[in-house]
């Protein structure tokens, strides 16, 4: 269990990593948000991820390198992400001035199947009820975004933190 959540966590410091989040008034009740209709479609995204197996001792005795495709379809003001074609999260977003802010509805349960989820959308409160977990323990197994994020839609180019897509 332990090397899975391991993975969890790798692809948490992966998302860190690949999307520079900016502090901010995190309410988007605060702000006039709307959606853009510029992110409607399909953008992919390449990554080198590199993962590392720990020994006994908690060092690392393995890494291995890969690329994966990341996908974001964007839908007035509905988006899905996905990972190499395989879902992850879908939910809703709102933009101002010049930040995007994603708020997960949805997390699919093929992410985790050590879980024995079935491979479905789940809300977080499905989520919670089906594994009996706490909003605490929910909190360490399940990243949720709660920061904006800047970004930059330029044609066939999107730039989201640091993570730089192209349009399907």
């Amino acid at each position: 269990m332990a090397n899975k959540n391991f993975w969890m966590r790798m692809l948490v410091i992966v998302l860190a990593f690949g999307m520079t989040v900016v502090g901010c008034d995190n309410d988007p009740a605060n702000n006039n948000n709307t959606t853009d209709s510029a992110l409607n479609g399909t953008w992919v995204s390449t990554a080198i991820v590199q993962e590392g197996t720990l020994g006994d001792r908690g060092d690392v005795v393995e890494v291995i390198e890969y690329e994966v495709e990341y996908k974001i379809k964007f839908s007035n003001g509905n988006y899905e992400w996905s990972e190499d074609d395989s879902p992850i999260e879908k939910g809703t977003y709102t933009i101002s001035e010049g930040q995007i802010f994603f708020k997960q509805t949805h997390f699919h349960g093929s992410r985790k199947p050590w879980l024995g989820l079935k491979p479905k959308w789940y809300t977080k409160q499905e989520l919670i009820e089906t594994l009996q977990m706490s909003e605490e323990e929910f909190s360490k197994s399940f990243y949720e975004s709660e920061d904006a994020i800047d970004y930059v839609v330029s044609g066939k180019t999107l730039i989201i933190g640091q993570m730089i897509y192209t349009k399907e």
